[in-house]
């Protein structure tokens, strides 16, 4: 029975079937009507977060919308849900009881988890207001019972901060934190704060606090608890030592892995559709299937744990029962895509997903013909955008097409017939000839845009992007200028427009003002050790001489550099060419997906093993970011030939760690994975040896002992070193001559780092070595928070119980061995309550590894340790690391073992202790300073090239290099390495080109906009240092996603960006607009040959022509004089892009939108 789709929008049908609406079209149909609590059931988890996210865009926040997902462990494992699904899952739970219409969208899987009651959830929330009386001590403590965790700094939902009479909270399901001001017991204010600024503002009557976790306990639910499990202990005949074990861990406030599966013994739990008022099903029948299934998988866990691994609470206590979940489904309405008619006829709605729309790169005339007949029909149809940016670059593609677009709110048609645009993010859309209406989204026309990737750094951008931002007050080196102060931004007047330039001042009170799209062209300055340079003179000579002198130096060493290349040039190692099925399948087997970053340095090694040049490759990426895989397929491609691999690890440790995740990869293949090291004993070794020598060994993992004499390999084809930076120059030395003396030939030497040294750096730069960088964090990973504190015994427990109470483990780095036993006695006597043990790198190696092996096991809370975690050890329960005498350690030292913790998806915190009186060194305070700005995820790169500031660069080919980094700054340095490598190679054509455009509309950040000076001045320079086209656009979406919508001069600034990466790629120097014509003066290194111009001007000499450039000879390049309508003169960067189409070598216009 077809039903007019518009129909839902005046009543919500009372039939149980609705059929005919496929993805897309069930979420609008669901916001029409909405009048109260509404349980909407899709198959799966990704299913019901699309379905979230377009209720969200069609409700236009007149109903709040939530996600309850299911836990993202499997039942009874023993692990606790990610802390963002209980932050989601308490947020639809506050909806859920309030009592007011909203929609919570869930999955198959989550239907069946249980939740609080509204009795239960009443009572674990708190409401406060101003007024109200509380001891503030207790309260707090109440808060970290119900979940909150205590830090310093409130950042984050789910977190709580006292200094004195301030509390500041942040609750969870609340969009800010607030602060709570009070005067003795009594709270004298409530005011919202900003979590950046850390300043309160506006004044609020009152806040509720829910719990931040489901499973609360309190003393009454812990009695509860106690005779729930006793029960069942009874009943199952054991388990009582798991009973004592976690109501002990809950009692002392130690919230312990997979507490969760005790919640239906703490608190009386309800099936999720009983609080809702409607339940709505996606796709019943595959529903039906994956409740089934789920419901088998509980049961068969809880029935195959052993009584030791197996929570004695009831399945049905915290799941509802697989019966109870059918009926309340076929009680509810279902919802459809396609009409299947039998006994009961559903209401068939016809409406069809927009999968027929993809155009992608393809051709874009069916889709704009099918646009053109639904308009000539009649149809409503709305094309639906992310941004503003986006809609006009979507505009400026169909325009041409003679379908003209009319912004409007979201929800609102322009007319029968007529083309509306909507901004907002709308995943899917549909079409339904019923009722003449279509909605598309941008995303079914070209792909959905992958916002949350990181585009892929060059060395040379995280190397000079990496501490690079500008302030007021900052010296600051201009490429052609030198060395000036950057003093503000200012506007300046030009014809009535607008525009601002960043003032810099040079010797003698001389100013330049410098556009601010050409703020790519300053530079901190940045050099080795702590002087300061003088200003230079604007104009003068001093700048160019300095530039000149660094040049013939480096050009020089650039020369030795190639020799050394051509000396590795005569020598060939085993090619390893191709990938045989075996090496596929072992890539297949990886448990993840690689990231993008990680992919390439893959497909980088491989490349390199394929050649018979020995491979010489470091691999830089932040601790935990992946490089070990990329190890693994090396070795693996390798052993695929017959040949043999060994590892070089700095530590026994590392080593050990090493040899258990290898054999664990290598589980299933026939690979015989060894190691030498302090843990093996006589015997051992000596077997390991004889038999790496015939060959039976594939991979063999080791110290320094792997460098002894008495060893001999087979056949060597690789050599990997881990954590390179911890060797010294003598073992290097001797690991050069391990992979260049074996009896089969030279070998290929692939090293690993997060932080090189300031030499290897130096060397990657210069090119003498190839570099792969992995800046992409994996998925759930989070920056650690740093913070730099004076030695405070009160501080020190706070932090080891803030992460204990979240089920976490500690790090206590001591680096002194003498008095790290006093050390760990203080800490003893500090936390009692506290399982505290120590390992450091003087133990007898027996001993170390069980301490280390009984720390993996949780047998452990804190390890106080010395230096020894610092590479490689990896325990994704330890996500608090407390460093004492944080001063005394290098900075490469200290963000490697900053990388020991937040190895996991939970958000983890280092603690820099410096001596309460003993003041701190220059250098001690620029380490600290650095390690602080940089706690990003993939800081590594940064860390070391700042420690190249500290610490100096080093010696490279016998001729120190730190005098010409002082003489002109480190970025002038590098630039001029650069372009030197690139001149000796013979590359005479390399240029640095920046395109100038002149064109007479307003572009700049508004004041109101961004509102910050530092901001507005990170926001240009960011726009500025873009390369590519698509680094524009995902600049504009931030700036758009941060700030709201851009006005026309942001937009503009947007444009002329574009342009100006596209005018360096095509070699044009200068765009002048003028009244009626353009001019593009092209550069003589210009890729667009002459005959392609002199084509343009035959073919329509009307509108394009040729002139001299003033003052320049034939061969220095030409201008090219183009003239514009009225009409196109009113869009000057549209018609700039469409010139620009005319020179470029394809022609592909759906790849700009």
């Amino acid at each position: 029975m077809t039903t007019n789709l518009l129909q839902l929008q005046e009543a919500w049908p009372k039939e149980s079937r609705l059929a005919g609406l496929p993805s897309g079209a069930a979420a609008w149909a669901i916001a029409q009507r909405v009048d109260r609590s509404t349980l909407v059931v899709a198959p799966t988890p990704a299913e019901a977060t699309l379905i979230a996210n377009e209720l969200i865009f069609h409700v236009q926040g007149r109903i709040p919308v939530c996600v309850l997902p299911p836990d993202d462990v499997r039942p009874y494992e023993g692990l606790s849900p990610h802390p963002e699904i209980v932050r989601q899952r308490l947020t639809a739970l506050k909806l859920l009881h309030s009592g007011q219409p909203g929609v919570i969208v869930t999955s198959a899987r989550g239907m069946l988890h249980k939740v609080l009651d509204a009795q239960s959830y009443a009572a674990l929330t708190q409401r406060i207001q101003a007024g109200d009386e509380f001891e503030r001590d207790r309260m707090v403590q109440a808060w970290i019972q119900h979940g909150y965790h205590a830090v310093a700094r409130v950042e984050e939902p789910g977190t709580v901060s006292t200094r004195g009479a301030v509390i500041d909270l942040w609750p969870i399901a609340s969009p800010y934190p607030v602060r709570i001001e009070f005067f003795d017991d009594e709270v004298e204010s409530i005011r919202r704060l900003d979590p950046q600024a850390q300043r309160s503002d506006q004044e609020i009557p009152s806040v509720i606090i829910p719990p931040a976790r489901e499973a609360v306990p309190t003393e009454e639910a812990l009695r509860r608890l106690s005779g729930h499990t006793q029960e069942m202990i009874d009943e199952m005949g054991g388990g009582q030592t798991t009973r004592r074990s976690a109501l002990q861990d809950l009692r002392q406030g130690l919230w312990f892995p997979g507490a969760e599966d005790y919640l239906g013994a703490m608190w009386p739990l309800v099936p999720l559709w009983e609080p809702a008022e409607r339940c709505v099903v996606i796709d019943p029948e595959e529903v039906r299937s994956r409740l089934t299934s789920f419901a088998g998988s509980v049961a068969d866990r809880w029935a195959t744990r052993s009584l030791v691994d197996r929570p004695p609470v009831r399945p049905t206590d915290r799941y509802a029962p697989l019966d109870d979940a059918r009926a309340a489904l076929n009680e509810g309405q279902s919802i459809a895509g396609l009409a299947v008619e039998d006994a009961h006829k559903p209401n068939d709605y016809r409406a069809q997903s927009n999968q027929g729309l993809y155009v992608g790169k393809g051709d874009l005339a069916p889709t704009i013909g099918r646009l053109h007949a639904w308009l000539e029909d009649g149809w409503r149809v709305a094309l639906v955008v992310d941004s503003q940016t986006r809609g006009e670059r979507l505009k400026a593609l169909i325009g041409p097409h003679g379908l003209q677009v009319e912004k409007e709110a979201v929800g609102e048609f322009t007319g029968a017939g007529k083309l509306s645009l909507w901004i907002g993010d709308l995943p899917r859309g549909f079409h339904c000839e019923p009722a003449a209406m279509a909605i598309v989204t941008a995303d079914e026309l070209f792909g959905a845009k992958r916002r949350s990737q990181v585009p892929r750094k060059t060395l040379k951008e995280a190397t000079l992007g990496s501490v690079n931002e500008l302030k007021v007050g900052d010296l600051v080196v201009h490429v052609r200028h030198g060395v000036g102060r950057f003093e503000r931004l200012k506007r300046i007047d030009l014809d009535g427009r607008l525009q601002e330039y960043a003032e810099v001042q040079y010797r003698g009170g001389d100013r330049l003002y410098l556009p601010v799209t050409r703020l790519d062209e300053l530079y901190r300055f940045r050099a080795v050790g702590e002087s300061n340079p003088k200003l230079d003179k604007l104009g003068g000579e001093s700048w160019e001489k300095r530039k000149s002198k660094v040049r013939d130096r480096v050009l020089r060493m650039a020369h030795d550099l190639l020799d050394l290349y051509a000396q590795r040039a005569t020598v060939e190692a085993e090619p390893y060419i191709g990938e045989p099925p075996e090496f596929q399948q072992f890539c297949e087997t990886f448990p993840f997906v690689e990231t993008p970053d990680q992919a390439a340095a893959i497909e980088e090694v491989l490349s390199d093993l394929a050649t018979p040049t020995p491979m010489d490759r470091l691999v830089v990426g932040d601790v935990g970011f992946g490089k070990t895989e990329v190890a693994m397929r090396a070795a693996m491609r390798v052993v695929l030939s017959g040949h043999q691999v060994t590892i070089l690890c700095p530590t026994t440790v590392l080593a050990f760690q090493h040899l258990e995740s290898f054999r664990k990869r290598f589980d299933g293949t026939p690979v015989r994975i060894e190691m030498l090291s302090a843990f093996r004993t006589p015997a051992e070794r000596k077997q390991v040896i004889e038999d790496t020598a015939k060959g039976t060994v594939d991979i063999l993992i080791g110290t320094t002992s792997l460098l002894t004499r008495d060893l001999r390999f087979s056949h060597l084809g690789l050599v990997v070193v881990d954590e390179e930076h911890r060797f010294g120059v003598r073992q290097k030395h001797k690991l050069k001559q391990l992979t260049s003396t074996q009896p089969t030939g030279p070998v290929h030497y692939l090293a690993m780092s997060a932080t090189p040294i300031p030499r290897t750096l130096h060397m990657a730069l210069s090119g003498l070595r190839k570099v792969s960088l992995i800046t992409t964090p994996p998925a759930d990973r989070r920056a650690v928070q740093t913070r730099v504190t004076r030695f405070d015994e009160a501080r020190i427990r706070e932090d080891v119980m803030a992460e204990l109470g979240r089920g976490g483990q500690v790090f206590f780095v001591h680096n002194r061995v003498a008095s790290i036993e006093s050390m760990a006695a203080r800490l003893r006597t500090l936390l009692p309550e506290v399982n505290i043990a120590v390992g450091h790198g003087q133990m007898d190696k027996k001993q170390l590894e069980r301490v280390l092996v009984g720390f993996i096991r949780r047998q452990h809370h804190m390890l106080v340790c010395s230096t020894i975690i610092e590479s490689g050890v990896d325990i994704p329960s330890v996500n608090t690391m407390i460093v004492n005498r944080a001063d005394e350690l290098g900075m490469a030292q200290l963000y490697q073992l900053r990388g020991r913790v937040g190895r996991s998806h939970v958000r983890a915190r280092c603690t820099l202790l410096i001596p309460k009186d003993t003041p701190l060194t220059q250098t001690a305070m620029l380490r600290l300073r650095a390690l602080q700005e940089h706690s990003d995820l993939g800081s590594g790169f940064a860390i070391a090239t700042r420690d190249m500031e500290v610490r100096g660069s080093g010696t490279l080919l016998g001729e120190a290099q730190h005098g010409h980094i002082q003489a002109v700054g480190f970025d002038t340095y590098v630039e001029l390495l650069e372009e030197a490598i690139a001149n000796a190679r013979g590359d005479l054509n390399r240029k640095r080109l920046d395109p100038e455009i002149e064109v007479p509309v307003p572009m700049l950040l508004p004041e109101s906009w961004i509102e910050d000076l530092e901001d507005r001045l990170s926001a240009y320079r960011t726009l500025a240092m873009c390369r590519t086209t698509a680094a524009v656009r995902n600049v504009l979406s931030d700036w758009e996603d941060r700030h709201g919508e851009p006005p026309e001069e942001v937009l503009n600034l947007g444009w002329a960006a574009e342009a100006k990466v596209r005018a360096r790629d095509l070699g044009i120097s200068h765009i002048r607009w003028k009244k009626v014509r353009v001019d593009l003066d092209f550069d003589p290194s210009s890729p667009v040959s002459r005959e392609r111009i002199v084509e343009l001007v035959s073919r329509d000499g009307e509108r394009f022509s040729l002139a001299p450039v003033p003052g320049a000879t034939d061969s220095e390049g030409g201008r090219l004089v183009v003239r514009f309508t009225p009409e196109e003169g009113r869009w000057p960067f549209r018609f700039l892009h469409w010139l620009f189409r005319q020179f470029e070598n394809e022609d592909d216009e759906t790849s700009n939108t």
